[in-house]
């Protein structure tokens, strides 16, 4: 049988959260894409779950939270399967030089943040382009 992923030569860049860029980006992955989630360690994706959570929670395995929960979450986990990811901070010089060889490499950058976001960041639709 032919492996036909129509997104095989796509390189995405997905600094999205919440439900529709996540889903956006697993869809592109699931066709093929190399999707490279990235995250802040300041703020990190909401679908990992509080830091220390009750146990019980449904969405972690056998309802255990374990000693990593950020890792555990069943909703991260089905939205970002099948992704690469990495944490950078864009508000530090390091984190901004990897980003922007993230975009220069990648056909593709997703995100859904508060509009203005990353313009008040330094990055807006001409800049992250020309990279």
């Amino acid at each position: 049988m032919e492996n036909n992923q129509p997104l095989k030569n796509y390189r995405i860049l997905d600094l999205s959260r919440i439900w529709a860029g996540p889903y956006c980006t697993k869809l592109m992955a699931d066709m093929g894409a190399q999707v490279i989630k990235m995250e802040s360690l300041r703020v990190y994706d909401s679908h990992r779950g509080p830091v220390t959570p009750a146990p019980g929670i449904a969405a972690y395995p056998d309802a255990e939270p374990g000693s990593e929960p950020w890792n555990r979450n069943g909703w991260f986990n089905c939205l970002h399967m099948s992704k690469y990811g990495i944490s950078l901070e864009l508000t530090e010089e390091p984190g901004r030089k990897v980003f922007e060889e993230l975009v220069s490499i990648s056909d593709v950058v997703v995100e859904n943040f508060r509009q203005g976001s990353l313009e008040r960041l330094g990055y807006d639709y001409k800049k992250t382009k020309v990279h």
